[in-house]
This record gives C-alpha cells, sequence and structure tokens, in this order.
C-alpha cells in the first residue's frame, strides 16, 4: 500500500516492514476539500486498517513545517498561530481518527520533542502508550540561517524538550512493533542531547 498521488503530486506513502511512512507537502493546499487532504484522509485509513490485520504498526507522518512548535505558539494560550494553526486545523483531526504515532518537521533551526498532545490543551506526559500524536522537530542539520533563537518563546505544556544551541542528526529506531527509540546527537562529539522511548499498543 502507498504511493504517490499521483505522478506530479509532491505527497506519497510507502509502507516497509510494520512502519507505514507518509509525506505530505506543506507548502501546497492542505485544507480539507483539497486534493492532498483527501488523499491523505484516504491513505490513513488504509494505513489503519492494515493495522488492524497486524499488517502494519506504526504510522508516521513527515511533513516540513510543523504543527507544534513554540516557536510559533500563541504566548498566552499556547496554541499554535499562523501556518501552524491552519495545519492542525486541517491534519490533526485525521492524525486523531487514524492513530498517527508520530508527526516529524522541520522548518524551525533547533529541535524539539513536544508530549502527545491533542487540540494544544490535551497533553499526555508520557510517551508510554499515548493516547495522542508524539510530535518532533528536526532542525538543527545546519543551514545558512544558523540555528533557530528560542529566546523569548513562550512554555507551553505541550513542550517536552527544546534545543537551540546545538547542531546535529536524528536517528530512529523501530525496536519492534511496539517500541521505537529516536535520538538527537550533538555533530560536535556525536554525543546524546535528548532521546525517547516511544512505546504504542495496538
Amino acid at each position: 500500500m502507498g504511493g504517490a498521488a499521483n505522478a506530479t503530486a509532491p505527497w506519497w506513502s510507502m509502507s516497509t516492514g510494520l512502519v507505514h511512512l507518509v509525506t505530505v507537502s506543506t507548502e501546497h493546499a492542505f485544507a480539507p476539500g483539497s486534493a492532498q487532504w483527501a488523499w491523505l484522509q484516504a491513505d490513513l485509513a488504509g494505513a489503519a486498517a492494515r493495522r488492524a490485520t497486524g499488517a502494519v504498526s506504526w504510522i508516521i507522518v513527515l511533513g516540513h513545517r510543523p504543527v507544534y512548535s513554540v516557536d510559533s505558539a500563541d504566548g498566552a494560550t499556547g496554541a499554535p498561530t499562523g501556518d501552524a494553526a491552519a495545519l492542525q486545523a486541517a491534519v490533526e483531526p485525521l492524525f486523531a481518527q487514524f492513530g498517527v504515532d508520530l508527526y516529524v518537521a522541520g522548518h524551525v533551526h533547533g529541535t524539539e520533542v513536544q508530549w502527545p498532545v491533542y487540540d494544544s490543551t490535551n497533553v499526555t506526559r508520557s510517551f508510554d502508550n499515548p493516547p495522542h500524536t508524539t510530535y518532533l522537530i528536526v532542525g538543527a542539520a545546519g543551514c545558512d540561517e544558523g540555528l533557530t533563537s528560542y529566546a523569548g518563546a513562550p512554555h507551553t505544556a505541550w513542550s517536552s524538550f527544546v534545543d537551540g544551541t546545538n547542531f546535529g542528526l536524528t536517528t530512529m529506531t523501530f525496536q519492534d512493533a511496539n517500541t521505537l527509540s529516536w535520538t538527537f546527537r550533538r555533530a560536535t562529539d556525536g554525543a546524546t542531547v535528548t532521546n525517547l522511548t516511544l512505546v504504542r499498543q495496538h
């Protein structure tokens, strides 16, 4: 299951082993009613159906722009603003409906780990079988603009970890059908800056 929506659409999916990987384009129309949204709904529905048979364990979505980042959160409410708010409105209900485990984004030139969260306020401070999607930002590989300064960024209930001081790379390991690990390593010496283990019992 998976594949490109059509010959030119910049959104696609693939299944490898027990992992269903979906890539969306946050630079094209994604609101309900758009071609991409309809494709995403159908693709996630298919992945969830395959998970019910045991053919898929993990559903992971990748996109350029984040849904949750303290860099674009409202200082009073912690809710996403601007493009992030529009993306949240479009995809978060689908993520909840079809059990997306993880959304991984860049755009912000730093590293962030968000607690599993839904609708900005429903936060679970554990990665052990959480009821909501976990969100990561992995934008610290390096670019001409340098790292994002998080000075003055609000403290939100859903933010677990923020780092705008280290360039680095991340690795993700699917240990089995129920456990994945993710690690952020500093570029200068390879030291682990932060990591997490996500456990999901489907």
